[in-house]
C-alpha cells in the first residue's frame, strides 16, 4: 500500500474528501497540492482539465502519470518513505502541547511556509491530529498527521521556527503524534525530503527505518504551444 500512499489514501479513509474520476483522484487545492494515479503512466489529460484550476498546480508523489499535451512537469525531485519499527527514544517536552485547529490555521500555515512552503494550506488540519507549541502567543514547532491509510497513518509537518530551534520540540512533538498514532493500533510512517540528512536522522532516532525512495512531481497547465506529452517515470524502489 506504501507503494501509492496518496492513491491508497484517496480511495479509502480519506476518500470523502477526494475529488476526481477514473484514473485520478485529488485532495481540494484549501486542503493539500497531492493528487494521485493508480498506475504509471496513464492519461489524465481529460480528469487534470476538469479538476485542475488554471492558476494551481497538482503534485503526485511515487506513481506517477504521462503528463498530457498542454501540461508541464516541474521541480522533479525524490523523497525517502520511511515506516515504524521500534519504539523511540524518550523524547519528553518540558512543555504541554497543544492541539490545533481551526482557530490556528492561519499560524499553522505561516510556520510551516517557513520549512515547506506551498504544501500546508489553510484546511490542512482537517486530515488529522496536529499538535504544537506557543511561546508568548506564537507557534514555534507543530507536528501532526496527513496521509492516512488502512492501518497506518503519516507523521507530518515537523517543523520548528528558526528562532527555537535546538530545543527537541521537532522530536517531541513527534514522539507525541506517534504515540497517538499507535494508540489507537496504527503503524506511523512519513516521507522527508532525500537531502534532508538532519530529519532523516531525527526520524531513525525516533524507530523509522527506510522504506524506499519515491518520486515527486508537480504538474501545471502549461502556457499557450508550450505542454507536450511525456511519461515520468516512478523512481526504483528499494
Amino acid at each position: 500500500m506504501l507503494d501509492n500512499p496518496l492513491w491508497h489514501a484517496l480511495t479509502t479513509r480519506q476518500a470523502h474528501l477526494a475529488h476526481g474520476s477514473g484514473g485520478f483522484r485529488r485532495f481540494p487545492g484549501a486542503i493539500a497540492p497531492f493528487a494521485a494515479v493508480p498506475e504509471a503512466g496513464i492519461d489524465i489529460g481529460r480528469e487534470l482539465d476538469r479538476y485542475v484550476a488554471d492558476d494551481e498546480r497538482v503534485c503526485l508523489i511515487g506513481v506517477l502519470p504521462a503528463v498530457p499535451d498542454g501540461w508541464l512537469a516541474e521541480g522533479a525531485d525524490e523523497i525517502v518513505q520511511m515506516a515504524w519499527e521500534r519504539t523511540p527514544d524518550a523524547e519528553a517536552l518540558a512543555e504541554t502541547p497543544v492541539e490545533l485547529g481551526e482557530a490556528d490555521a492561519d499560524d499553522m500555515v505561516a510556520l510551516t511556509n517557513l520549512v515547506f512552503p506551498g504544501y500546508f494550506r489553510p484546511q490542512t488540519y482537517r486530515l488529522g491530529h496536529y499538535y504544537g507549541l506557543r511561546i508568548d502567543g506564537q507557534l514555534v514547532a507543530m507536528a501532526g498527521e496527513r496521509m492516512a491509510v488502512p492501518g497506518m497513518t503519516e507523521v507530518s509537518a515537523v517543523c520548528t521556527h528558526a528562532a527555537h530551534t535546538g530545543k527537541g520540540y521537532a522530536a517531541g512533538l513527534s514522539a507525541h503524534v506517534i504515540a497517538g498514532i499507535r494508540a489507537r493500533g496504527e503503524t506511523p510512517f512519513l516521507h522527508a525530503g532525500i537531502r534532508n540528512a538532519r530529519a532523516i536522522a531525527l526520524y531513525q532516532r525516533l524507530g523509522f527505518v527506510l522504506v524506499r525512495t519515491l518520486g515527486l512531481v508537480w504538474l501545471r497547465r502549461a502556457p499557450d504551444g508550450q505542454g507536450r506529452s511525456s511519461v515520468v517515470g516512478p523512481a526504483p524502489g528499494h
